[in-house]
């Protein structure tokens, strides 16, 4: 049976996968949206993997920022403040219905975001040691 981190990392890897796809086409309004929602998808599942990691190492990190800060800690990701970066772009998505902060919040995500998260995919499978 997998463990509970296994199955968000195949989630995560979808979700990237999907991520890197839209970026990839021309951008319009339904594609600025769709890599904005498919960024809200990646960081969450992102975060969650990352906790439940430590978790099955015996940490604990209940929180975004937690999750990233112990991730640092214990080797999992290695640019933590990058990560922390994103918390506050991830909280700006609410506000994307203004076309100037959706366009800025797309050009974060092709040029910071999806190299970021590709390399935790690389960097913290569940087969690296903690």
């Amino acid at each position: 049976m997998s463990s509970r981190a296994e199955l968000i990392f195949a989630d995560l890897q979808k979700s990237v996968t999907f991520l890197a796809d839209v970026l990839s086409k021309s951008r319009d309004d339904y594609m600025r949206a769709a890599a904005i929602q498919s960024f809200e998808i990646c960081f969450e599942l992102a975060w969650k993997y990352l906790q439940a990691r430590l978790s099955e190492a015996g940490l604990e990190a209940n929180s975004p920022r937690a999750s990233f800060r112990e991730s640092g800690k214990t080797g999992l990701l290695d640019n933590v403040e990058v990560w922390l970066a994103f918390i506050e772009q991830r909280n700006r998505t609410v506000h994307t219905y203004q076309p100037q902060l959706a366009d800025q919040i797309y050009e974060m995500i092709r040029k910071d975001f999806l190299p970021a998260i590709q390399k935790l995919l690389q960097d913290a499978s569940p087969s690296t040691e903690i």
